[in-house]
């Protein structure tokens, strides 16, 4: 073999076991697969907004988004190793594109959480993110029915962007 292959091959069976020797590994935020935890309990969010139903949303996207990933089995709080607890802290309409007349034609919605999962047994904290922001923007329409629905679409993709997020966060460095 020449030099350059060998030094080459060294070089990654070196970083190859860095990262499986030692008890090393790549920490991530979420508090990942515990034989402690096999279930959690997802209460309906708080909302600290002025936008109705948004924490039922946000909820159920969670709730449907952890049932299919089936890593924690998803109980009532009577029966859960964990809790999950959250809070729509902000919602907001703004204003990102006009037509030719200045009149609006899209806006943006934007949703913040703050989340945190407790440990039912000890009331210890597992996992805690504050701040988890998320946006979509929608079309307006002459029709108020349909900007309406347009914006209940946009709730939705960002419940379901959040629920995601929170999923892969949760299990991180799996």
């Amino acid at each position: 073999m020449k030099p350059i292959q060998v030094h080459f091959l060294f070089s990654i069976i070196f970083f190859l076991s860095m990262g499986t020797g030692c008890g090393y590994q790549f920490g991530g935020e979420g508090f990942g697969p515990s034989p402690d935890i096999r279930s959690i309990a997802i209460p309906t969010f708080t909302n600290e907004t002025y936008e109705a139903g948004i924490e039922t949303i946000v909820t159920n996207a969670i709730l449907r988004e952890l049932i299919k990933d089936r890593r924690l089995k998803v109980v009532g709080v009577d029966e859960a190793d964990a809790i999950m607890e959250g809070t729509v802290t902000s919602f907001a309409i703004s204003s990102v594109a006009y037509d030719p007349t200045g009149v609006v034609s899209e806006y943006r919605t934007s949703v913040a959480l703050d989340v945190i999962v407790k440990g039912k047994k000890k009331g210890e904290i597992l996992w805690n993110k504050r701040g988890l922001l998320e946006s979509d923007v929608y079309r307006v329409s002459s029709d108020v029915l349909l900007t309406e629905a347009e914006k209940e679409r946009a709730i939705q993709k960002i419940a379901e962007e959040l629920a995601g997020r929170i999923r892969r966060r949760l299990f991180e460095g799996l």
